[in-house]
């Protein structure tokens, strides 16, 4: 009862009163959503929104620029997940995403003494691919391309790589654990 008041209260807030949204139909939303930014957010069908086992009970998806956009597909759940969208961060069907960051860029200048400066972070799009797994406290950053069917183990941290469907990966920085099948 309650995750269908919460479903029912975040739909109408951001997708017809804000405007800044598209939640797809039988799509279900148990804990606190954030959707903030000028950009658009597209969710598909039949998601899971929910928050973790550890009590964080928080899903944000923030597009920082008008032309950002995070699509999210269709059956995908998300526990606990931030995401950060200067350009493009897309999710496709069947993901997981366990308490998860998903950036796609840098957002401000790495060098101290030009942190005050204007920055023009250079933004690379984000994909993870149908049925991939991304584990608690991952971080994928600006360039991850996630084919389908991978598995991100918890803790890892990946940037500007292309990893092919059915890998296993794990570290900081992320490296291939199990390659993908080639039968």
């Amino acid at each position: 009862m309650i995750s269908g008041l919460k479903t029912f209260y975040y739909k109408i807030k951001y997708q017809y009163l804000l405007g800044k949204a598209i939640i797809g139909k039988g799509t279900i939303i148990k804990c606190k959503l954030a959707i903030q930014g000028p950009g658009k957010v597209v969710v598909g069908s039949n998601c899971l929104f929910d928050s973790d086992p550890w009590g964080e009970d928080y899903i944000t998806l923030y597009t920082h620029r008008s032309h950002a956009r995070i699509t999210i597909g269709n059956r995908v759940v998300l526990r606990a997940t931030r995401f950060g969208s200067h350009l493009s961060i897309i999710i496709k069907d069947n993901a997981v995403l366990e308490n998860a960051s998903i950036y796609d860029s840098d957002f401000h200048n790495i060098d101290a003494t030009k942190r005050d400066e204007d920055f023009n972070p250079r933004d690379s799009k984000v994909v993870i691919g149908d049925g991939s797994y991304v584990g608690c406290e991952c971080l994928a950053s600006k360039g991850t391309v996630l084919g389908n069917n991978v598995i991100m183990l918890s803790g890892s941290v990946i940037g500007t790589k292309i990893i092919p469907g059915g890998s296993a990966i794990s570290g900081n920085p992320a490296r291939i654990l199990k390659p993908a099948s080639t039968n």
